[in-house]
Formats: C-alpha cells, structure tokens, sequence
C-alpha cells in the first residue's frame, strides 16, 4: 500500500461501517439509515439501500450483505443482485457488529452481551452465546471468533464447535475495533492510543504498538495492518511481523470504518467540521424546566446543560451506537475499582477551568454531589450514586454530607461506596463541578459556571436561552468533549403545539425544530425529505392510572383499561408508524430485559404481541368492579392531546364520567402532576433515556419520584435492588430477572403502556453533520451551519 489518497467518493451524510466482497464495497450510514453500494472500479456510488435504524456493523458472505441494525435489535441481509432487502432477522438488543466465517453469521449484542450464531442459508439463529462482552469489535479467523470488550479490556475467544467463550484475554483501555490476518489478533484500544498483537495459537498478547488519536477500525491484508486514527486524522500503517508503524496516511477528516483488500485500502470517513465553524444555530424549543445542572430533568433543560457542564465520565459524543462507550471526561482516565469494587480513585485533567476563569478542583465534585442529593434532583434517585457511602442519610435530611464517602487530595477524588454497584461510573457522568459559592437552590436565571465548549451568556424563562463559547474552553479530549461548531447557540421557546415551527425552519428564521408535531410527518417528508429525521427512542410512552385513587385502586379496573385500548388507533393519533411502535410493557425495545410480552389483547398469543382491543373482557372486569359511573379526570400537555382525548372518549364508552384536564406545556405539566396536592388520576406521560431494563423498571419503585401511578410492591422492589448486585457478576441473568419483573409489572397494570416514540427533528438546508446520541439526543455542538 501506498501512502496516498487516490480518490474521494461522495456517500450521503456520515459513512461508518464499510465492507468489500460480492463485486462492491458497502458503507453504513448510521444517521439516515440507509447503505451506499459503491463500484470499485468507477469510484461512484450505484445504489443506496434502506436499512433498519442505526446501522454499524457490515459484513459479507455467503452471497449476501449482513447489516446490525443497532436500534432496531435486527440484521438485514441485503441480497447483491438485487440491492434489496430479502430478509430482517430478528438477533438481541443492541446488535452492533457482524462478521462471516466459520460457515456463518456472527454478531454482537451490546445490550444483552451476547452473540447471535446465524445460520445464512435460512437466517435462523442457530445459538445465542452468552459472552459477557459489548462486542463493539469481531473477527472470524484461526477457527475461533474474537469479539471485544471495552467494560472488561479484554478480548472473548468464541469457540465456533463449543459456542462457548474459550479465552479472555487482557488488552488494552478501550478495545473497540478487530481484525484477524497472519496468523494473530490484532486490536484497537481506543482510550490508550495502542493496537495489540495476540498470537491466535496461543491466545496471549505478544506485542503492543502506539498509535496515539483514537485507533478504531484496523484491516489486515498482505503482511500489513491498517488502524484508522480518528482524531488524529490519518490510516497508520503496520508492518504485522515486527508490529512497528512504517506509514501514515494523512485523511484531512475523521477516518472511521477501514476494509482492505487487493485494489486498496477504503476508509469510512466523516468530516472533522473543521471547515464549518463559525455562524449560529438557532434551536425552537419547549419550555426549559430549569437551567440548574443539578435539576434539570426535561428533554430541552438536559440537552442545553449537556453543552455547558461535564462529569468525570461521559459517554463519547458521537452519534448513533458509538455513542454507548463511556469514556473519561474530566478525569484523565477511568480507574479499575479497589477493595471488592467499592473504591474508585480519580486524577482530574490538569489546566481545567470554568468559564469564569476560576480553576476545577476535586471537592466541587463533593460539593455538587451533596448539592443534588439536598435538592432532591433527579440524579439523586441514581442507584450508582445511592451507593456512596453517607449518602443513606443525605436522601432523609435536608444538609448532606458526604464527606465519609468522598476524600479529596492534591488534584486526586476518592469514592467509596457502600457496596459495588455496576452503575457508579454511568451515573457519576450525571455530576457535573460547582465552584464555591454555589447557592443550594435553584438558581433560577442565574447560571453556574460550567467546563463545556459553551456558557450561557442569558436566559430569559419562557422566551430564550443563549449559548455563546466559554473563552476558557480547551478541548483535552476529542471522544469525549470535542470543540463546538457554531459561535452561537439559542434556544427560542415556543409553544409547544405551534403550527409554525415548519414554516420557520423551512423559511429560514430557525435552524432546528425540537419539537415538530408528530401528525406533520408526512407533510413534511413529502416537501423536505433530506431535512427530517425521524429518532427511535428509549422511552415508553404510557397512561399512568393512580393506584391510590378509585377506581384504579381496583386492579380489575386497570387491566380492564389495558384490553379495551386500541393501541393502533393511539399510534395513528400521534403520527402513525413512522411515529410510534405499539407497546405492552414498562421496558422499551432494545434495552438488556426486553422480551415482548401482552396478555391484554384479544387473543394473546405467545409470540407477546397485540392483536386488537378485547372490549367484552374489559367490560366484564368493569361491571365486576362496580366503579362504572365514577368520575375520572385525565391529565395532559399538547404534545400528547390527541391520545388524550382518544382516551377520555375510551372511559366514556366504558361507563365513566371522564373529563380532561390540559396544561400549557412540559415543565408545567410535571409540577402538576408531581404536586401531592393534584392527586391526579391519570395522565399520559413518557418516560426518555433509560440504558438499562432495570431503570425503566424503577420508575415504579415505592420511593421513585417519578412514580405518578403510586404503585408500590416491596416485593418487586426487593426483585430489583437483587437484580442490581446480580448485574455486577452476571449482566446476562440479571436482564432475564428484568424481563419477569417487567411481565409481573404489566399484570399489575399500574401503566395502560401505549407506544415507543419515534421523535422527529426538522432541520433547515443550512444545518449539517447531523448525529443523535442515545443519551444526550441532538448533539448541537457538532452541527454546522452553512
């Protein structure tokens, strides 16, 4: 291989997983759903193909394209005659890479860490192999497959004849990208800058080069190893048999997926948007719960803090399903834990400072730790940091003092917990640094300093929140807080249900809608195609129905709720399928704990999916109850006034005076709804962001603030605090435990479940470099503006 670009070909929006075989090369694009089919020869794209919801992984074999679709918990198999579709397979949640060897179809299942064995004759899952590994990076070849593990920095060897993990072995920080060829191993470890070298004989580590800017994707081929070094810009080229770099290629952008093969080396490439800073973004936007990082709980409060403040650990801002690596922040690095996994000691990034000049030191993080336990914020329901040691009696007093659990020295903070909880460094990313001085209570309009690439220069509650770039900004980690694009960053509220969000971003006054009403996705498809883009969800949207409260104090009333829904009609009333999938239950689809379940359905059947409304059931469990004629008010916001109505005509058809009761928007909504005063019946609600079954799960915990069915059984809740010391050993089982309490939640019925959204976002033809992460929705800081 040379050490020259020898041609660029132009894919739609952001390339990330590429392959070779079958005539062509075939690139992901994980943003619009879709793979380029590209002609090696002429350099052109042929064909574009739709795909399932965030693709990654791309393999081929056995006269066929295999793609894991991240988001949908699928793989499509793409026939190349064709350049069709022929067949969705349905794998575990979270599918994020493939390979072909062995005489079949390999891929990972990040939330479930697993492996699905395909056989690619018929598409059948042949085995699902419990591996305990995320699975970010696999590799077929020495008659193993080799799959990566960033949580563990190991490496699985599968045996392909067992269906068992033969080995692990020790890698590097951050293994992500895998290749197999002369006769070893070789690994990205993206967080230490190296690649190893196993010997596939022996399954050891025999040799580590550096190859410093975030290595991920590698290829072999020929005696030489390719890494892509992403922030560094450039393909590195190894010699495989003394593993010492020989070559760099500078790209001028950000390599991501590499494939090599007899005519060349092809990278995936996304731009670094170094030529698009400047200008600004103008975000229309619902009412803004709080400014305050220690409060803020809604969609449009989190994704402005999300801009302004970081934690030691974060998850990469990237979009789609790289986006799931957690990361260190502000801390140099994320420390193995001591003493049993109940102390974890970080070292801050030296030169940190706020955007008022003044230096981060470790005791604001116990500052603002002891902050949100005393505000009662919603990081303080967080089951990582419950466990810090001290902080049993912060959630029953008003002052907090975490001083037993948090030591600070020199720039080092030290945490200990009361027992080991998998969720601690997930959870830690939510604690973002407060200087001295930080009142202990809302601020209000008046922002605390914050570390991120922006600082807000004015908030004006009800109207506009503006962004402008924090001058003290130094960018000391690309994966992890990477530079913003735009000068300029404001948030106009608007109503929520306003009509004129399209015009306005059509016509050029906006750049962003954050809040397009689902029923204008057609209309908005149809005229600007290339400007929408419609995000599957971790969330389920719900009915809840006050347990405390007649008549759904009866448990007849709430299943008799549940069978007479027309969960069809409710997902036509908010957009229809390009809006909404149908849901039964608590855990939304992909998450580890997900497995369909309905029994309130005309004919359940075992498969656990809704059929239609059984309304003779439902009015039998009513007239059994004898709560027909009982006054029900159902709470809403705008957003979701359609179903709501749908809903009250529902109990009026079912013998209940029903009426509606609909506040102005979001934020006031909760206050309502959360007020003891309220004792609201019902309302429909949504709950956003949950990365585990276990979390979706304790929104119906005894003590979970957010429990506006006032459900309560210890019994569930003793369930899911021993699922949680289960998942520490045992990720697998643990998300089998999530799986039976979701069904006993949904025969309990405190949640009529309604449908997982899918959100959509309208931008203006100016705006590019779209990318959706899974935790922190738009990333605003990495949109340009033309």
């Amino acid at each position: 291989g040379g050490g020259n670009v020898e041609a660029e070909i132009a894919v739609d929006a952001a390339p990330t997983g590429v392959a070779r075989g079958e005539g062509a090369v075939w690139v992901t694009n994980a943003y619009d759903a879709i793979v380029s089919r590209i002609d090696p020869l002429g350099h052109s794209v042929r064909q574009t193909i739709d795909v399932g919801n965030s693709p990654g992984g791309i393999a081929v074999g056995a006269r066929a394209v295999w793609v894991a679709n991240h988001d949908d918990g699928t793989v499509s198999r793409i026939e190349p005659q064709t350049n069709e579709v022929v067949q969705t397979i349905e794998v575990g949640n979270g599918p994020i890479a493939v390979a072909f060897g062995e005489g079949s179809v390999w891929v990972t299942n990040s939330a479930d860490r697993t492996l699905s064995r395909i056989d690619p004759d018929s598409g059948r899952i042949i085995e699902t192999i419990e591996t305990d590994a995320v699975g970010r990076g696999i590799a077929v070849g020495g008659g193993s497959v080799w799959i990566t593990d960033e949580s563990s920095r190991r490496v699985m060897r599968v045996d392909p004849r067992t269906n068992e993990v033969a080995d692990e072995i020790s890698v590097g920080n951050g293994p992500t990208g895998i290749a197999f060829g002369q006769r070893a191993v070789w690994v990205a470890n993206t967080i230490d800058g190296t690649v190893s070298r196993i010997d596939a004989a022996s399954a050891t580590v025999t040799a580590t080069t550096s190859v410093p800017g975030g290595p991920g994707a590698i290829g072999v081929f020929g005696g030489q190893v390719w890494v892509s070094a992403e922030f560094a810009e450039r393909i590195v080229r190894i010699d495989a048999a003394n593993a010492t770099v020989v070559d760099e290629v500078a790209i001028g952008n950000r390599p991501k997926g590499v494939v090599v093969g007899d005519e060349g080396v092809w990278v995936a490439v996304q731009e670094s948007g170094r030529g698009h800073r400047g200008g600004r973004l103008v975000a229309l936007s619902g009412k803004l719960g709080s400014i305050d990082p220690a409060i803020a709980n809604d969609p449009f409060s989190t994704q402005a803090v999300s801009l302004v403040y970081d934690g030691l650990t974060t998850y990469r801002r990237v979009g789609g399903s790289e986006g799931t690596q957690l990361v260190p922040n502000l801390a140099v690095s994320i420390p193995n834990p001591r003493d049993g996994g109940k102390v974890y000691t970080f070292r801050l990034r030296p030169g940190l400072r706020y955007a008022n000049g003044d230096a981060v030191r470790p005791e604001d993080l116990r500052r603002a730790l002891e902050r949100i336990f005393e505000l009662g914020g919603p990081s303080a329901e967080a089951p990582g940091l419950a466990a810090l040691a001290g902080a049993e009696r912060c959630v029953m007093r008003r002052r907090c003092d975490l001083s037993r659990g948090i030591v600070t020295r020199g720039d080092s903070i030290t945490f200990r917990l009361s027992e080991p909880t998998p969720f601690f460094l997930r959870d830690l990313s939510w604690v973002h640094p407060v200087p001295p001085g930080t009142p202990q209570r809302d601020v209000g309009t008046k922002p605390i300093p914050g570390t991120g690439p922006y600082m807000i220069e004015s908030y004006v509650p009800g109207r506009q929140l503006t962004l402008v770039r924090n001058p003290h900004f130094r960018v000391w980690s690309k994966a992890a807080r990477p530079d913003g694009n735009v000068e300029e960053i404001i948030f106009r509220i608007v109503p929520e249900d306003d009509r004129r969000v399209v015009s306005a971003v059509a016509g050029g006054r906006a750049d962003l809608s954050l809040l397009l009403p689902p029923e204008r996705i057609p209309e908005v498809k149809r005229r600007f195609a290339r400007q929408l883009h419609v995000v599957p969800e971790r969330a389920t949207v719900f009915l809840f129905l006050n347990t405390k409260r007649p008549p759904f104090d009866d448990l007849r009333v709430r299943r008799a709720l549940n069978y007479a829904v027309d969960r069809r009609r409710v997902v036509e009333l908010h957009g229809g399928t390009a809006a909404a999938q149908l849901t039964c239950q608590v855990v939304p689809p992909t998450l580890p704990g997900y497995d369909r379940y309905c029994p309130h359905t005309l004919d359940p059947r075992p498969s656990g999916e809704w059929t239609a409304p059984d309304l003779p059931r439902a009015q039998q469990l009513i007239a059994a109850s004898g709560t027909a004629g009982q006054k029900i008010t159902v709470w809403t916001f705008p957003y979701f006034g359609k179903e709501a109505r749908y809903i009250v005509s529902l109990l009026r058809g079912l013998g209940y005076r029903a009426r509606l009761k609909e506040a102005r928007g979001l934020a006031a909504y909760f206050a309502i709804i959360a007020d003891p005063k309220t004792q609201a019946q019902s309302g429909i609600a949504g709950w956003y962001g949950p990365t585990l079954g276990f979390d979706a799960l304790d929104t119906l915990s005894c003590d979970f603030f957010g429990n506006w069915a006032n459900f309560c059984d210890p019994g569930i809740d003793r369930q899911l605090r021993s699922s949680l010391r289960l998942f520490a050993t045992d990720p697998r089982a643990a998300a089998r435990e999530w799986s039976r309490i979701d069904r006993q939640l949904v025969d309990q019925a405190p949640w009529v479940p309604l449908y997982t959204p899918r959100t959509p976002y309208f931008v203006s033809r100016r705006v590019g470099n779209w990318q959706f992460h899974p935790y922190h929705f738009i990333l605003l800081d990495q949109l340009w503006v033309r």
